[in-house]
């Protein structure tokens, strides 16, 4: 029973955490407007209009852009937004509807990274504090204050969960791992980027692993993967259909463009400060 009090209290203390970092939302009746705050907001109100019309999941919003629709579904799972979208057709407003999808995207984040810290420690008070440094990151701050990066906020959920997947395959004996294969599908249908950036520090670890774990370990690893795979083919083979199928803006503005001017700068993983508009190299940083 009181291992349970305690866990409830670790708990609150991280919804205490989500409240400080969503401090400027909750104190404002207003929105920021952020990189993507438009294209985010747009998707609660459509996804809201698609519920009305009986649509739980669709492809297509037929209203969006003046009437021409607008296929962002294909390519952006909305599934996380549906309690959002429900409350706004009940009567919230799209505002608030936005604030409360950070908000508890946010907070699971918190409890998926206590869930990982609690691998590596006992301590309540070490877990907190990675909890406390993972939301209050540059890059996590960014993304809610600056980006309104909706797609890699609800992708910060699935991250730790990968980790603590690979410690659970690695180095426990563990016949499955739950959270790696979750962690796996959160991803995926959250931010395609964020996944395949996800993909490659999978393989990095597996290569670091290689030399002191048996083949039965990585055998779990890939049927995992394989099965996560399959769980999210309704939205991925969908969206490479349409990537392969015609000519997007991304095609022609990825090969015409230096990327690497908008990468970020060395020293930036480690600045303790936010860094508006491009990044990078853009402005020889």
């Amino acid at each position: 029973m009181r291992k349970y009090r305690k866990l409830l209290i670790d708990i609150a203390i991280v919804l205490a955490l989500t409240v400080l970092l969503m401090f400027p939302y909750l104190t404002k009746s207003f929105l920021a407007i952020e990189h993507d705050t438009f294209f985010h907001v747009s998707r609660i109100e459509q996804y809201a209009r698609a519920l009305q019309h009986g649509k739980i999941l669709p492809a297509i919003y037929p209203y969006e852009n003046g009437g021409f629709g607008y296929g962002s579904p294909l390519f952006y799972f909305d599934i996380f937004l549906l309690l959002p979208a429900i409350l706004h057709n009940l009567g919230l407003v799209l505002v608030d509807s936005y604030k409360l999808t950070v908000f508890l995207a946010s907070f699971f984040s918190g409890i998926t990274m206590y869930m990982l810290a609690s691998k590596f420690t006992s301590k309540s008070s070490i877990r907190l504090l990675a909890v406390a440094a993972y939301l209050f990151s540059n890059y996590h701050i960014t993304d809610i204050y600056v980006r309104g990066a909706l797609g890699e906020v609800f992708a910060l959920v699935g991250i730790p969960l990968i980790l603590s997947g690979l410690y659970e395959i690695f180095e426990t004996n563990q016949k499955y791992s739950l959270s790696y294969l979750i962690g796996l599908v959160i991803t995926v249908l959250s931010h395609n980027l964020s996944f395949l950036l996800c993909f490659i520090l999978v393989i990095i670890i597996c290569i670091i692993y290689l030399p002191k774990c048996s083949f039965d370990r990585y055998k779990l690893l890939v049927s995992e993967s394989m099965l996560a795979c399959l769980l999210t083919a309704f939205y991925t083979f969908p969206m490479i259909e349409q990537l392969k199928s015609q000519q997007f803006y991304l095609n022609y503005y990825a090969s015409s463009s230096a990327l690497e001017n908008h990468a970020m700068a060395f020293w930036q993983f480690f600045a303790n400060q936010t860094v508006f508009g491009l990044s990078g190299n853009q402005y020889n940083a």
